[in-house]
């Protein structure tokens, strides 16, 4: 919403537009909340995982769609100026804007949503899904309580292969000895980015489905091949799985989490079993999805490429949040291979649907200072393509690794890493 404002309305002081679209962004959520709800009632929960990115992609449109009309409907009658933000915050609960927002998500629920979730029934009928569970053989032995991988990759393999190197793809390990000296070895690119017992079975097939969509676009990414629409939104779910995925970020989520549902007298289990069921429901969460389509989409894409002689490393917590997110001044940044490094913002496009990617060529100390940031933000381990000489590299992790990570590092004594299976 805020950035729909600031496209429409620039000359407009942004503290202003920031309180609006605070505002406004409630009125749509609600809309939202009350189509889905109405859907869900009136036909029931008809639609297969396997919608589910088509799903965020038509509901990331639908929000974008929302955003433009409650704009067009507020500033119909009044200048943006004139526009009192305490009192449309205070006008959500008055009875005529109820019904504003009923009507809206009843014409969105039958015009819009119940089509799709027809089709997607159509598409991915559940059907299907229990007739394979029931053709299964039955066993005469009692189940057992785990079935599954127990090593659960965070950073896929297939990403990690642009670091192998030699007959054997070996990649260059390097982590901080308990003498805090940098140690390395070299392994197989397939042994590295995995910890046992990460994950529900079923969200790690989640990810298995992510990653294959995603093995595309990021091919044609790094030969400059502009992405369609599809491509785009994969390549998009892929990177917020790889933020969210780390065994890092659900380090950092579980105590808060944790803390809010004490906090706020929440009925609901604060062990870490059933804490980790909630951390696996931000990847079904089709709102947060939608939020990171919008804020991806509006900004410059590039492409940083590293000069002759030097090479990106990268980090078991890959995805990085530089800038400033309060001020808008973000950046993401995502090493895709030794040579390449995906890179959104912190400039605004001024056509979300014709984002290409600009090649941009660092220099030697700008390849430095990325890759200090890389090795700074590790909660233990980075991996750089094996060399011969990489003595340089080490003299920037003795300073770099894991260096931001140890002051949170009390937050992971209440949460072991081995977690043993969700059953």
């Amino acid at each position: 919403m805020f950035e729909e404002l600031i496209k429409r309305f620039p000359s407009v002081d942004e503290r202003h537009l920031a309180g609006l679209a605070e505002v406004w962004s409630i009125e749509r959520e609600k809309v939202v909340d009350r189509m889905l709800k109405i859907a869900d009632d009136e036909i029931g929960p008809v639609m297969s995982f396997r919608a589910r990115p088509e799903a965020i992609f038509q509901l990331a449109k639908l929000q974008l769609w929302l955003d433009a009309r409650i704009i067009e409907h507020k500033t119909k009658s009044a200048s943006i100026d004139s526009i009192d933000v305490s009192e449309e915050r205070s006008s959500l609960e008055t009875p005529m804007s109820q019904q504003r927002i009923e009507n809206t998500a009843r014409i969105c629920a039958d015009r819009i949503w119940k089509r799709f979730l027809d089709d997607w029934s159509q598409c991915f009928p559940l059907v299907i899904e229990h007739a394979r569970s029931e053709r299964e053989p039955k066993s005469s032995f009692a189940p057992r309580k785990f079935s599954g991988v127990k090593d659960m990759h965070y950073s896929p393999r297939f990403s990690n292969e642009y670091w192998a190197a030699g007959a054997g793809k070996r990649i260059r390990i390097y982590w901080r000895g308990i003498d805090e000296r940098i140690r390395s070895r070299d392994p197989g690119y397939r042994s590295w980015g995995s910890e046992p017992f990460l994950y529900s079975q079923k969200l790690e097939h989640l990810f298995g489905l992510i990653e294959g969509d995603a093995s595309r676009p990021y091919i044609r990414l790094l030969d400059m091949i502009p992405l369609n629409e599809h491509e785009r939104r994969c390549w998009i779910a892929f990177l917020l799985a790889q933020l969210f995925r780390t065994p890092s970020f659900a380090l950092k989520f579980l105590p808060i989490i944790k803390d809010h549902i004490e906090k706020n007298n929440i009925e609901f289990p604060t062990v870490t079993r059933d804490l980790r069921r909630s951390y696996e429901t931000l990847f079904i969460n089709h709102n947060l999805f939608a939020e990171f389509y919008r804020l991806i989409t509006s900004r410059q894409w590039e492409l940083w490429r590293v000069p002759l002689g030097h090479k990106f490393i990268r980090s078991d917590d890959p995805v990085l949040i530089c800038g400033s997110v309060k001020h808008h001044s973000w950046q993401l940044v995502y090493p895709m291979t030794p040579d390449v490094c995906f890179v959104a913002g912190p400039d605004h496009v001024a056509d979300p649907s014709a984002v290409v990617p600009t090649n941009v060529a660092l220099g030697e100390i700008q390849v430095q200072t990325v890759n200090r940031l890389i090795a700074r933000r590790a909660r233990k381990t980075v991996i750089g393509a094996p060399v011969a000489d990489d003595s340089m590299l080490r003299i920037l992790l003795e300073g770099a690794l894991c260096s931001s990570s140890q002051p949170s590092k009390w937050r992971e004594q209440s949460f072991p890493e081995y977690w043993g299976p969700i059953v």
